[in-house]
């Protein structure tokens, strides 16, 4: 019996046109990096998109608010920088309000026009100065202000902005 030949198994047939086989269909790295930067760079213009909505209008000025509005002054504004401590440059708008008339004012609503060196328009931005969940500015009264603002652009002026009035609320 030592001398029985030992059946061998029968080797697996190579696999064909048309037969499955045990390959691995793995996706090309090239193809899947292709397919994440796409998915990256359409989630971060879609975030851009959704940030940069036009902000609702302003609701017009009342009769009441408009005639107040000459009572209320902004004045001594200046723009001042720091470095944060990734060194990037923060840029603030400061100023003062004050209210020269008989009521308090409870909201200020400005917009803020920056312009470059040609005197062109370079970013028009709606910001409040006081807020409407702020302590009212009594009649009177002067307070400081300070307006962070985050995204100037390259060709600015670095000069104070022109302002316009948008909203005032009055007591």
């Amino acid at each position: 019996m030592a001398d029985d030949p030992v059946p061998m198994a029968a080797p697996e047939p190579a696999p064909g046109p048309g037969k499955p086989g045990k390959e691995k269909t793995a996706i090309p790295i090239p193809v899947l990096a292709g397919v994440i930067f796409v998915a990256v760079v359409l989630a971060v213009l879609f975030l851009l998109s959704s940030r940069q909505q036009a902000p609702e209008p302003p609701q017009p000025l009342s009769e009441d608010a408009l005639a107040y509005s000459s009572q209320v002054l902004l004045t001594d504004l200046r723009m001042s920088a720091e470095a944060n401590f990734l060194g990037q440059e923060i840029v603030y708008l400061d100023g003062k309000i004050t209210n020269h008339g008989s009521k308090a004012v409870r909201q200020l609503v400005v917009r803020l026009f920056f312009y470059d060196v040609l005197r062109q328009v370079v970013l028009k931005e709606d910001r409040e100065v006081l807020r409407s969940t702020s302590a009212p500015l009594a009649p009177g009264e002067a307070r400081d202000f300070q307006l962070r603002i985050d995204r100037l652009p390259l060709s600015w002026n670095r000069g104070a902005p022109q302002w316009q009035l948008i909203s005032l609320e009055i007591q």
